[in-house]
């Protein structure tokens, strides 16, 4: 295992590359840290432990300002989350294109919700600003997606769109790598097949076991009466969110939570009606 020392020795390395001018204090404490996180990220590759001192050393004092509610820049920590999140909407020309359809399900709401959730368990083994854009992007794929919902207006069951869901959405608050899903809305066409009939009955039937086993999450119980209308119903979120006393990020965060949750039921699922 490597010693205090050790890091020490990283931070020092780091610094000169890096062209900081860091006191005998700053270069202990930036250790601390660094053995701090890479031991939780269990990241032990050089190259990663280098990535990791650095944005410690950059973003660090905004996440403590931001998650310490005692600290006195804590709100002026999250308004500049929120500021950064409001520029990645700008990069991705969200507000540019799509301005006509935003409401209270906007992006920026919801990105900001599941940020300030998570802030937490952020590892600083990317920047915070790849993070925020991160974050921010899945909440656009998930806007989008609901908008587009609405206005379909319900199009019925379609194996297809089911399958190529499951294929193209991304989580990129995760290791891009790692593919999360988010179940889109599936509605039963005013006359299904039979076949169709069984197909989501038996899909229905394995999520609600999935749904149960949620006990870590913070609204389980709501996530218990409320699962069906999130995931299978043209429901307004917005107006359940109220009616439940909840804001309506954390009511679509539920629902994407849900669906990171099912993800393998649902591939599964989707690998059996294409076979």
């Amino acid at each position: 295992m490597e010693t205090h020392a050790w890091y020490v020795d990283l931070v020092v390395t780091v610094a000169v590359a890096q062209g900081w001018n860091l006191t005998a204090e700053e270069q202990t404490d930036l250790a601390k840290l660094v053995a701090d996180y890479s031991q939780q990220s269990a990241a032990h590759n050089p190259t990663k432990l280098n990535e990791i001192t650095i944005n410690l050393w950059h973003d660090y004092p905004t996440v403590q300002r931001a998650l310490d509610p005692q600290h006195p820049q804590h709100a002026e920590a999250h308004h500049q989350l929120y500021q950064q999140i409001n520029h990645c909407l700008k990069q991705i020309h969200v507000f540019g294109v799509d301005a006509l359809y935003l409401d209270e399900r906007s992006p920026d709401v919801c990105a900001y919700a599941d940020l300030t959730q998570k802030l937490s368990q952020f590892r600083f083994e990317a920047r915070l600003s790849t993070y925020i854009y991160q974050v921010t992007w899945r909440a656009v794929l998930q806007w989008r997606r609901s908008t587009n919902a609405l206005k379909r207006g319900g199009a019925g069951f379609k194996r297809q769109q089911a399958f190529a869901a499951a294929q193209q959405v991304y989580y990129l608050s995760q290791a891009q790598q790692n593919q999360d899903f988010l179940l889109e809305d599936m509605l039963v066409a005013p006359d299904p097949a039979v076949d169709d009939l069984v197909a989501v009955r038996q899909l229905k039937r394995e999520i609600s076991h999935v749904v149960v086993s949620m006990h870590d999450d913070p609204l389980y119980a709501v996530a218990q009466r409320l699962w069906h209308e999130l995931l299978f119903e043209q429901t307004n979120i917005s107006a359940l969110a109220e009616t439940e006393g909840l804001a309506a990020g954390a009511l679509f965060n539920l629902r994407a939570r849900i669906g990171r949750r099912c993800r393998d039921v649902v591939e599964r699922w989707c690998i059996g009606l294409d076979g």
